[in-house]
């Protein structure tokens, strides 16, 4: 049988340590990320110039059949120039399957590329058509974040 003092004890070590968690020493913060930090994990420029969007963030909630399936959008001159399918734990067969699903959208210029109308793959539906809509959620990112893209392209001149 635990004593009054000992009870006593564990309670204030426990609400010392709530309060610590609730009030952290001065210097210690939980990590925040703000708009302008996701803009920029979402936007990049590499090194040959391209414009590169990485749904990692913005298609979050953009599941196929395992899990997300993020992509890296390469985009120079106003068309898509590559699509880069990241890491995720999709089953590699319907990886395989699906991932020739995004020739179709290499070459072709901004705005026809949210139009195309891309069927998904039989058999592997789930991750096709979370390939087709993070496709579309980064065109849309580009679409709505013009100012940060021209401002991006003009810093990576200097």
């Amino acid at each position: 049988m635990i004593s009054m003092k000992k009870r006593t004890q564990i309670l204030i070590v426990g609400y010392l340590f709530i309060l610590g968690i609730l009030f952290p020493k001065e210097g210690r913060t939980f990590p925040q990320v703000n708009k302008t930090d996701t803009v920029f994990q979402t936007l990049s420029l590499d090194t040959k110039g391209q414009l590169i969007i990485n749904t990692t963030e913005i298609g979050k909630n953009i599941y196929g059949y395992e899990d997300i399936v993020p992509l890296k959008i390469y985009i120079k001159q106003g068309k898509i120039i590559d699509i880069e399918a990241l890491p995720n734990d999709e089953t590699p067969e319907y990886m395989d399957d699906v991932i020739g699903i995004l020739d179709k959208w290499i070459g072709v210029d901004l705005k026809s590329a949210r139009e195309l109308d891309v069927d998904a793959i039989t058999g592997a539906t789930y991750t096709s058509n979370a390939i087709i809509e993070n496709v579309h959620i980064a065109l849309d990112y580009f679409f709505s974040h013009k100012k940060e893209v021209k401002s991006l392209q003009k810093v990576k001149q200097k």
